[in-house]
């Protein structure tokens, strides 16, 4: 039977076969323990993916939040954020003996909303990945992922044809 994790109003599909969890728990897990955590990790075909949700375009955002968001992305400001929870997560997920296989980031954005252009992206998941290597004064000695992705709702399915994702709009959703 295939496992549905909803994230804000993103809901992921995955088949057997593939363990998929909600690692943040609604951000109750991660906050309790003083880490920062991703919304998902999964893990098949020898690999764990790391995968972080930022959704500016679900049904409760204003317009003027979507152009912060838009506006944080380029000034490097959802950076720092990013980073602590690829770092938290791969500590929590190695500290409980669940790093059975190299780990990858993935970043999913729901700019469906938000008009962008793919350099923007490009340069987004560059920036990233440099400030996951080199969050401090001098760069980590050891590399802890093995990549950094940064997929858009649009394109997820092009990248993880096996994973499902679409948007299940809900008037009460909050956050972004």
């Amino acid at each position: 039977m295939p496992t549905e994790i909803l994230v804000e109003e993103l809901l992921f599909t995955f088949p057997d076969g593939v363990r998929a969890e909600d690692l943040d728990r609604g951000g109750k897990r991660g906050q309790a323990d003083g880490i920062k955590l991703v919304d998902l990790v999964i893990e098949d075909d020898g690999r764990l993916l790391l995968v972080e949700v930022k959704d500016p375009s679900h049904t409760g955002a204003l317009d003027t939040e979507r152009e912060r968001f838009m506006q944080a992305m380029q000034a490097r400001e959802l950076l720092p954020q990013l980073a602590a929870k690829a770092r938290g997560s791969y500590m929590f997920v190695h500290l409980m003996e669940q790093d059975t296989h190299p780990m990858a980031y993935v970043v999913v954005l729901g700019l469906e909303a938000c008009p962008h252009e793919p350099a923007l992206l490009m340069a987004f998941r560059d920036r990233l990945a440099h400030r996951i290597r080199h969050e401090g004064e001098e760069p980590w000695k050891r590399e802890y992922l093995t990549g950094c992705a940064v997929l858009t709702t649009e394109n997820w399915t092009e990248f993880l044809p096996a994973y499902g994702l679409q948007r299940v709009p809900n008037d009460t959703t909050a956050g972004g």
